[in-house]
């Protein structure tokens, strides 16, 4: 992945739905896990989620959360159980497609990867890091078209904040023998991007670039 996984964006994004009301305590357990959570205090936000978990194991809202935080602790197992079975019990819950779509990346199956990656942003259809990530699958599976179009609605949507996602632009117009338009993607990512260790690699491709006639 083009260097975007960072802060804790699936935090805080799901909504309580009427299908997963919770008794007093779990939401207690819940909520006070979500805070930790978004404070990065991942101890403490396992010690409230896991007894969140214990009093409502068949919440979605539940299981998402101790999923995003068995994601960040590098748990992927457990991360991949949770979020496949919030996506099962609450099918409209676009961050835990997302979510759970970043971990199959992580896993490296990058068909799976596009499939929920593109049901969470039916759902959620404003985030560019999915977008990203999504672009990023699709060029691992040398479909450089889709790949290039994501990558273009990852920068339309994030911005400046996107702008680390103009190298993998840049190889997915490359790939599909549109040179120049490789060339000026890369050298604004280039300019943008002066301090990322993916510079290097897209100043050699920059440089091969410009020796085909």
């Amino acid at each position: 992945m083009d260097r975007i996984r960072s802060g804790l964006p699936y935090v805080h994004r799901a909504q309580a739905r009427g299908g997963s009301i919770l008794a007093p305590k779990a939401r207690e357990e819940l909520q006070k896990g979500k805070a930790a959570l978004g404070e990065k205090h991942f101890a403490e936000a396992k010690s409230h989620l896991e007894n969140a978990l214990r009093l409502a194991p068949s919440s979605p809202d539940v299981n998402y959360y101790v999923g995003v935080l068995a994601y960040y602790t590098g748990n992927r197992k457990s991360a991949l159980e949770h979020l496949q079975k919030a996506v099962l019990l609450d099918p409209d819950n676009g961050p835990a497609f997302l979510a759970l779509g970043e971990v199959y990346y992580l896993e490296k199956d990058y068909a799976r990867t596009a499939n929920v990656l593109e049901q969470g942003l039916a759902l959620q259809p404003d985030s560019w890091r999915a977008e990203s990530v999504l672009g990023s699958a699709y060029y691992k599976q040398a479909d450089y078209e889709k790949g290039r179009e994501h990558a273009q609605k990852a920068l339309t949507i994030g911005k400046d904040e996107a702008s680390g996602t103009g190298f993998l632009l840049g190889k997915c117009l490359a790939a599909l023998g549109r040179k120049m338009e490789a060339i000026e993607v890369l050298e604004a990512f280039v300019a943008q991007q002066p301090a990322s260790d993916l510079t290097r690699s897209a100043q050699g491709m920059l440089k091969e670039l410009r020796a085909v006639p």
